[in-house]
């Protein structure tokens, strides 16, 4: 018996999935669940989300939540315009990125030699020392 008809027999509201959170597990859920079953979906974090965007995005408009454990703390994002079968133009594609993901994010194009680092406000100046002349 698969998880989904597990859950459908016990009326489970809530399931933890200790591993990767897949096309076929995804598949499995909006096949057998009827639409808008209450069910939470809980993974570890985004790295275990390795379904298709498409897959992901038909199993939230079945009515199903998901939610991770752990949010993921992006620190910067590296970009490659190559696609086949034309590249997209390096300079373009960077700039709707940096538009996308605003100034939080630092953002590199290490082929082509691009970086977008957020604006750093200025360093607080150290006090200065007291004047011992006094």
């Amino acid at each position: 018996m698969t998880v989904a008809r597990q859950i459908e027999r016990l009326g489970a509201t809530t399931l933890l999935v200790g591993g990767a959170l897949t096309q076929e597990f995804v598949d499995d859920f909006t096949r057998v669940l009827p639409p808008r079953t209450e069910l939470r979906v809980i993974v570890r974090d985004a790295t275990v989300l390795v379904a298709p965007p498409a897959t992901v995005h038909r199993f939230l408009r079945r009515g199903l939540r998901l939610e991770v454990l752990t949010p993921l703390r992006v620190l910067a994002l590296t970009v490659n315009p190559f696609r086949v079968p034309q590249p997209y133009p390096p300079r373009t594609f960077f700039a709707a990125l940096a538009d996308a993901v605003g100034e939080r994010t630092p953002l590199f194009d290490v082929v082509n030699g691009l970086a977008r680092l957020p604006e750093k406000t200025a360093p607080a100046r150290p006090a200065s020392p007291p004047d011992e002349s006094r």
